[in-house]
C-alpha cells in the first residue's frame, strides 16, 4: 500500500511539472520591425526602446536597405517609447559635416512595423531651350528651375535649366515688350534631358484674371502651390511662382498670385505655406491642404501653446489652449556636429498641460555626440501645435507617420500648425 502511494505521488508531481501554472507563463518579448530603404551612404539609422521613465530597454543599429528587428527581452510591456536616430555625413568644402536627427514616438505597440523611406516625388531634368524670332526676352519664370544659363540677346536667347519636376513642367515668359505672359507646357516627360526650340509668337497667352489667395498676415512666406493632375501618381505642376528674378529677395506680402496654364485642367490644388508672424510673442504658421478649387483665403489658427516655468534641456511642460491633435517638441544644437531631437506626443484636452521628458541616451550614440550626455541644446526649444481635420488622436497620427507611404498625407488630413520658440 505504501508503494502505491509513493507511485501515485510521483505521477502527480510529474503531471504538475509538465503543466505549468498559467499565471507563470513566460512574458513575450517586445519587438518592433524596421523596413529601411536607405543605404548606409545615405544615412546610418539606429533605434532604441525606453519605458515611461526613460530607461533604455534595447538598442540596435539598423541594417541599410533591409529589415531589422529590435527586441526588448522578456519585459511583457504592452507599450514602449521608441526613438529613431539618423546619422548623416555630408562632404563639404570645409570637410565632413556630421549631423544626427532623433525622433521619439510614445507608447508604441509590440509587433508594429516602421518604414524608413524617402518620399520625395520630384526628379530632375536638364532643360535646354532656344528661343526663335524674338528681339527681346523681357522676363522668364521656370517654376522649380535652377538657372545654369539665362537666355538673353548676348547668347542668342539660349537657356539651360535644371528643373525639379514630376514629369509635367512648364515655363512662362514675356517677349518683345508684350504686356502679357506666354507659356509652354510639357506633359508626361520621363527622360532626364530635353532640348527644344520655341517660337514664342505661336504659343498661347495667359489669362490676365489671375486668382489670388489671401494669407493670414504679412510676412516673407515660404510657399508651395501646385496644380494636381494625378495625386496617386504624384503628378503635380507648380503654379505659384511670383514675378521676380530667380534667387531674388522674397517679398513681404499677405496674398499669393496663382499663375497657371489656361489649357491645363487640374483635378485639385495643393496649398502648402509657412510664415513667421512677429506679433503676439512671435510664432510660425503652417498650413498644408488639398482644395477642389483655388481658395480665396487661408484661415488663422485658433489654438495655441504657451510655456510654463518647467523648461530645461531634457524636461518641458507646455500649456495647450484650443482644439488640436499633437504637440511636436523640437530641441536643437546647431554646433558641429549638429543635433536635433524631436518628440511627438498627443495634445492635452480642455486647455491642459503636456509634460515631456526625453529618454535616457544610449552610450552607443552619446559617446559619438557628447552634448547628448548632458542634453545640451543651448535652450533652443520649438513647440508646435498641430491640428488635423481628418485624423482622430495621436494613435492614428503615428500610423500615418510610421507607415510613411504617402507624401501627401498631411495635405489629405488638412494640417494646420502653430509653432513658438520657448
Amino acid at each position: 500500500m505504501h508503494k502505491i502511494n509513493v507511485l501515485l505521488f510521483l505521477s502527480m508531481f510529474a503531471f504538475w511539472g509538465c503543466h505549468k501554472d498559467p499565471g507563470t507563463t513566460p512574458k513575450e518579448d517586445f519587438s518592433l520591425v524596421f523596413e529601411n530603404e536607405f543605404n548606409l551612404l545615405q544615412g546610418q539609422f539606429a533605434a532604441f526602446l525606453s519605458d515611461q521613465e526613460g530607461a533604455i530597454k534595447a538598442f540596435r543599429w539598423l541594417d541599410g536597405v533591409g529589415s531589422s528587428t529590435i527586441t526588448a527581452k522578456n519585459l511583457g510591456e504592452e507599450q514602449l517609447n521608441c526613438t529613431i536616430a539618423k546619422i548623416t555625413i555630408l562632404d563639404t568644402s570645409s570637410g565632413p559635416d556630421t549631423s544626427i536627427v532623433l525622433t521619439t514616438y510614445e507608447k508604441l505597440v509590440s509587433g508594429s512595423t516602421i518604414n524608413l523611406r524617402n518620399l520625395n516625388y520630384k526628379k530632375s531634368i536638364d532643360y535646354r531651350i532656344q528661343f526663335k524670332n524674338i528681339t527681346s526676352l523681357d522676363t522668364i519664370i521656370v517654376p522649380d528651375g535652377v538657372t545654369f544659363v539665362k537666355p538673353q540677346a548676348s547668347n542668342n536667347f539660349f537657356g539651360h535649366y535644371k528643373i525639379y519636376q514630376t514629369g509635367d513642367f512648364w515655363l512662362r515668359f514675356k517677349i518683345d515688350g508684350e504686356p502679357y505672359w506666354r507659356y509652354m507646357i510639357y506633359n508626361n516627360f520621363e527622360d532626364t534631358e530635353l532640348s527644344d526650340q520655341i517660337d514664342p509668337h505661336i504659343l498661347p497667352k495667359m489669362n490676365d484674371n489671375l486668382p489670388k489667395i489671401g494669407l493670414p498676415f504679412y510676412t516673407n512666406w515660404d510657399y508651395n502651390l501646385e496644380g494636381v493632375l494625378d495625386l496617386e501618381a504624384a503628378r503635380l505642376i507648380p503654379i505659384g511662382d511670383l514675378d521676380r528674378a530667380p534667387g531674388g529677395a522674397i517679398p513681404v506680402l499677405n496674398q499669393l498670385t496663382v499663375y497657371k496654364p489656361d489649357n491645363q485642367i487640374f483635378n485639385s490644388y495643393h496649398v502648402k505655406v509657412t510664415g513667421f508672424n512677429g506679433s503676439g510673442g512671435g510664432y510660425t504658421y503652417y498650413y498644408d491642404r488639398l482644395f477642389d478649387q483655388v481658395p480665396s483665403t487661408l484661415p488663422e489658427a485658433d489654438f495655441d501653446v504657451s510655456p510654463t516655468t518647467l523648461n530645461d534641456g531634457r524636461l518641458i511642460a507646455v500649456n495647450c489652449s484650443g482644439d488640436f491633435d499633437a504637440v511636436v517638441i523640437t530641441r536643437k544644437n546647431n554646433n558641429k556636429p549638429s543635433i536635433t531631437w524631436q518628440y511627438i506626443t498627443g495634445a492635452a484636452k480642455d486647455n491642459g498641460t503636456v509634460t515631456v521628458r526625453l529618454p535616457d541616451t544610449p552610450d552607443e550614440i552619446s559617446n559619438i555626440f557628447t552634448p547628448l550626455k548632458s542634453y545640451n541644446f543651448a535652450q533652443q526649444t520649438l513647440v508646435r501645435a498641430e491640428r488635423y481635420e481628418f485624423i482622430d488622436g495621436i494613435g492614428e497620427l503615428y500610423a500615418r507617420m510610421l507607415t510613411n507611404s504617402d507624401p501627401f498625407w498631411q495635405a489629405k488630413a488638412q494640417m494646420m500648425g502653430k509653432e513658438r520658440q520657448f
